[in-house]
């Protein structure tokens, strides 16, 4: 039977729709409640009170410049363009990551790129060696601290009491109050 015009209603309060020897499922509804799909008699999908669960090791596959959209605005917006992955937040507030421990590592190896450690170092590495880590008390860095700019200076104390600097002909240490020792 085919209906051109209109749209096809049923009118009970379970409703299932099966393969054709009729042993696995491919939809489920039940009354004031679930809506299930299923993939060659697998669940994968299900609706809720809350929305939309995908069950256990499903994934949400979009195609290059498809979106995951967030928000009244499309405040958050997860994609791939076909070369680069992007995380985009533009609503009028900021983008928080919440975690104890935020680890960045290289694709498809252990190699970490940096580390930020709730209450503790934020850590960032060259080749999986850290060089350069937070402290209670400061800064520790490993190997050699570079600036190749003439103009740049080294400035500390309130006031930038001491400066150390090379003006591209000479090396300086300028110190404008106390001893210098």
């Amino acid at each position: 039977n085919t209906n051109t015009s209109g749209y096809l209603s049923l009118n009970t309060d379970n409703f299932r729709v099966m393969d054709d020897d009729n042993s696995e499922y491919q939809i489920r509804s039940f009354v004031n409640n679930k809506v299930e799909l299923y993939y060659d008699g697998s669940k994968k999908v299900e609706t809720y009170s809350n929305g939309l669960k995908l069950n256990a090791h499903n994934n949400v596959w979009l195609q290059d410049n498809g979106k995951l959209v967030c928000g009244g605005g499309s405040d958050l917006q997860i994609w791939h363009n076909g070369s680069n992955s992007f995380i985009e937040e533009s609503g009028p507030g900021a983008l928080y990551v919440d975690s104890n421990h935020i680890i960045f590592r290289k694709y498809n190896t252990a190699e970490v790129l940096s580390q930020f450690v709730g209450d503790g170092a934020v850590e960032l590495y060259y080749d999986n060696v850290k060089k350069l880590s937070t402290k209670s008390w400061g800064v520790e860095w490993s190997g050699d601290l570079e600036n190749n700019s003439d103009s740049s200076r080294i400035k500390m104390g309130t006031s930038d009491d001491l400066q150390i600097f090379h003006d591209g002909s000479h090396s300086e240490i300028n110190n404008s109050t106390g001893n210098l020792h």
